[in-house]
């Protein structure tokens, strides 16, 4: 019997031992995206169209003029995670996964795993590590920091069309004051 408790044990550690194995870089995140070198420059973070509880968050190899802009020529890197700190692995169990994002394909990673750091509202951003692998020239491992955008834009229209409004309302209201 205690033959069968030490083999238990030592699986069971075992076990623990290769689902702690993410071992992410401290260095931003970095790697090869098609058999070329690959470092991001920039990454924003939107809310799932299909899920308001998960973040989509793309990273891109260009600095995007626009923090929450698109970059047309970029090589881009992307993944879904929920909107929750933590460590959130990649899988076909959990629908979780990177994609390395060619003109042409999308190629699906499901080794690797995000972690969100942290999620600060008040500053618009998502901090957070990342490993993901299709192949050996489909991978990075490194930290992000990723601007969270309005959804499909239209916090930022809203916002901009409050802002016309009391312009045109102050207008009006020193018209009518002459």
């Amino acid at each position: 019997m205690n033959l069968f408790k030490t083999l238990f044990l030592a699986l069971a550690v075992s076990i623990f031992l290769v689902s702690c194995g993410n071992d992410y870089s401290t260095s931003p995140l970095t790697g090869k995206f098609n058999g070329t070198d690959w470092t991001i420059k920039s990454a924003k973070a939107t809310t799932n169209p299909l899920d308001s509880n998960v973040y989509v968050i793309e990273f891109y190899n260009v600095v995007i003029s626009e923090p929450c802009g698109v970059a047309e020529q970029a090589s881009m890197i992307s993944t879904t995670c929920p909107k929750q700190v933590g460590v959130h692995d990649f899988g076909m169990l959990k629908f979780r996964f990177a994609y390395f994002n060619t003109p042409n394909d999308a190629l699906m990673a499901n080794d690797g795993s995000v972690e969100i750091l942290s999620i600060d509202v008040a500053k618009n951003e998502i901090t957070g590590r990342m490993i993901a692998k299709y192949d050996d020239n489909n991978t990075v491992n490194g930290t992000f920091t990723a601007q969270i955008c309005a959804e499909n834009g239209l916090d930022n229209l809203m916002d901009q069309m409050e802002n016309t409004l009391d312009t045109l309302k102050n207008t009006n209201d020193s018209i009518v004051s002459q």
